[in-house]
């Protein structure tokens, strides 16, 4: 059987650093030491789950496991509950620093001296980790890697961080990600370079970090870039080269890196399931893909990739969506997953995400697509981190590039979003930001045509009376029903009253509930409606509606929201 060279040959002498931090600097002959003090602990061991935080001796217990023969299970959180499953089954053992349940790694580096582990070649073939990706896009998966497949991609890397050689390698991603295992650990392994064993996250920490351990390059994802980006200090210290991975990194982040802090940066296009792809030298430009990396598109235009560093023989889909140009490079249009029809439109959650990006004062965003059932197919949730946006407001914003109909339905406003440490939304922590509150706003239709409003008083009650016309073309007809169609319910009471209701007392809180409604004559196409919405007491939470056409009632109810001020 065929073997990979191990990654630690780029180490000339036993005196070389391979890691320095505040608990101390590791040299190459340290790090064979403290392998070798481990390797006795693996000799009945098939698997090694790994969460420990400090890098050097995350290093140590990856490379033990691999010389013992044993797989290394990683995961995207540090303390997953399919690791501690993994942990439970018969030759698996769970290794720490401070922070979990098994045997606490550093307790092992205490003990005596028992020479030097060789890092031996490894196998082609052997199985050397067990990843999970990060479910940004659905359920998390577990992928395995080689040695031939983690080890070459490793070696191919090296090219990535020249022309000059690194003086040391400071990464904000945790090693347990494929990305800062990559880059944060086995390239530097490759470049025979220090790495830095801290994993700072807060601007300030990660320039001082770097200042104190003389990093020239920086490992990290947009949302760390964004916020150092923002800070105002004349200079990043030893910085010199930034690379990026996970999401897409906007060009205001880059001009700011690039303009003001004089760095180079390299944006990596990627997956866990993939490995590296593609790369950029500057936000917008095509993508060109690695040299040992063939691409090209499936007849829908999805990414399909030819790799070393993946499992067979076959081109693998990606799930991006790109446009190949002559020269072989590529424009990145976003992920097939993230374009969904709504109400017969297609639309894309990423053109969505860059536009609202780009809006000022917006720090973040994301975009949720939910089904909504057969009317509309898909409706688009945004949540948004700024503190200058209402969602009429950012509505009204994105009228000058998508349709109405494809406009978002629901606004999260928030402090900031729930990006794990490798940069992603995942899906389920994104659906939870709607779940866990229910002072989500749903935004008005603006596709109904207001022809008249009047608003007065009458014995305390505060009275709304508008005329709306039903446009024939309006997309919540589509499929309800074929032949006859007629608004549905759900859109009288969401669209028409709470929509309304919401724009005639924007401070109205979330929804409580709906009482006595009543459905009595169905709304057509090119029908005008005459709403009726009496808030029967000033400032209060209880909204009377009623619905008619022609002078037919055609729906009644009460509508509770919570009142304003309220606690949730």
């Amino acid at each position: 059987m065929s073997s990979t060279a191990f990654a630690c040959h780029g180490y000339g002498n036993p005196d070389d650093r391979v890691a320095v931090g505040a608990e101390g600097h590791k040299t190459f002959s340290d790090l064979q030491a403290d392998v070798a003090r481990v390797l006795p602990y693996l000799a009945a061991v098939e698997r090694v789950v790994v969460t420990c935080e400090d890098r050097y001796r995350f290093a140590v217990a990856v490379l033990a496991a691999w010389q013992s023969g044993a797989c290394v299970v990683l995961s995207s959180t540090p303390e997953p509950n399919a690791a501690r499953a993994d942990a439970t089954l018969s030759r698996t053992l769970h290794v720490h620093d401070g922070h979990g349940v098994g045997t606490d790694l550093r307790v092992l580096l205490a003990g005596p001296d028992v020479g030097s582990a060789s890092l031996d070649p490894l196998p082609a073939e052997q199985r050397l980790v067990a990843l999970s990706t990060s479910g940004s896009t659905g359920t998390p998966l577990s992928v395995d890697k080689r040695a031939r497949q983690l080890l070459g991609e490793a070696r191919d890397l090296r090219s990535m961080f020249e022309p000059r050689k690194p003086q040391a390698v400071l990464a904000t991603v945790p090693a347990r990600h494929i990305y800062g295992l990559l880059f944060g650990v086995l390239a530097p392994l490759q470049l025979g370079v220090p790495f830095v064993r801290e994993t700072p996250l807060m601007p300030e920490a990660i320039l001082d970090c770097a200042r104190r351990h003389e990093a020239d390059v920086l490992v990290a994802v947009p949302a760390h870039l964004t916020a150092l980006a923002a800070i105002r200090v004349p200079a990043p210290g030893p910085l010199k080269h930034v690379f990026t991975s996970g999401a897409p990194l906007t060009m205001a982040c880059f001009n700011d890196l690039v303009g003001r802090f004089a760095l180079a940066v390299t944006e990596v296009l990627g997956s866990t399931e993939t490995g590296g792809i593609a790369f950029r030298r500057a936000a917008g430009d095509p993508f060109t893909p690695l040299a040992a990396v063939t691409v090209r598109t499936s007849q829908i235009g999805d990414l399909l990739v030819a790799s070393p560093y993946v499992e067979g023989t076959e081109p693998v889909a990606t799930g991006d969506r790109v446009q190949l140009l002559p020269d072989g490079r590529f424009v990145h249009l976003g992920r097939v997953d993230g374009v969904v029809k709504v109400g017969g439109t297609r639309v894309s959650l990423a053109a969505i995400e860059e536009r609202v990006r780009g809006l000022p004062g917006v720090r973040d965003v994301a975009a949720l697509s939910v089904e909504s059932g057969p009317t509309r197919g898909h409706e688009i949730w945004l949540a948004v981190a700024t503190d200058g946006w209402d969602a009429q407001r950012m509505r009204r914003a994105l009228r000058e590039w998508f349709e109405p109909v494809v406009l978002p339905r629901r606004f999260r406003f928030v402090e900031s979003l729930p990006r794990d440490d490798n940069g992603k939304v995942p899906r389920a922590a994104l659906r939870a930001v709607f779940d866990s509150d229910e002072s989500v706003e749903v935004e008005p239709s603006k596709d109904l045509e207001l022809l008249t409003q009047q608003r007065s008083f009458l014995d305390g009650a505060e009275v709304v009376a508008l005329d709306l016309r039903v446009p024939p073309d309006l997309v919540f007809f589509q499929g309800h029903f074929p032949g006859d169609p007629i608004l549905p319910g759900v859109v009288q009471l969401q669209v028409v009253v709470i929509g309304q209701a919401r724009l005639a007392w924007p401070t109205l809180g979330p929804t409580r509930e709906v009482r006595r409604l009543k459905f009595t004559r169905p709304i057509r196409p090119g029908e005008i409606i005459a709403l009726k919405l009496t808030r029967a007491t000033p400032g209060g939470g209880r909204i009377d509606f009623t619905l008619a056409v022609s002078g037919e009632a055609a729906a009644t109810g009460t509508v509770r929201f919570a009142e304003p001020g309220a606690h949730e």
